[in-house]
């Protein structure tokens, strides 16, 4: 956090996750942080918002069903290669989900967290993915 207010004030996210509730609780929380979010429930709806709008940030559901945000990482990279916005997953899978993050090799770029992170720690990690 910034002595003048969050790092995440201001800044554009987009928020796909195919729980209603989950997601506009998140969206509730980063609106508190002065964050501007915009909502996909699929993961359709994600890559057509990934490729049309800039982020800053993208916070994405693992299990969206039918389609996981593996995929639509994967699916944005090739139609836009030079996607260079962060990308915060968010699981519940434990040591499977860490092994299948690791084969996107996606570098810094992205980064996996469980979905049982307190906001504090949530802010903290997207907080530095942003700098």
């Amino acid at each position: 956090m910034r002595s003048d207010g969050y790092i995440i004030a201001g800044k554009r996210i987009l928020l796909v996750d195919d729980d209603d509730d989950r997601r506009s609780l998140f969206a509730d929380f980063l609106t508190v942080l002065q964050a501007r979010c915009d909502m996909a429930s699929t993961g359709v709806l994600g890559i057509e918002k990934m490729l049309n709008t800039t982020y800053d940030m993208i916070v994405l559901d693992v299990m969206l069903g039918p389609m996981l945000g593996w995929e639509v990482f994967k699916s944005v990279k090739q139609r836009k290669p030079d996607f260079q916005t962060p990308v915060l997953f968010l699981t519940n899978l434990g040591s499977d989900a860490e092994e299948a993050f690791r084969s996107l090799d996606a570098g810094k770029q992205c980064q996996l967290e469980s979905k049982n992170i307190s906001a504090n720690d949530l802010v903290r990690v997207m907080e530095g993915m942003l700098i």
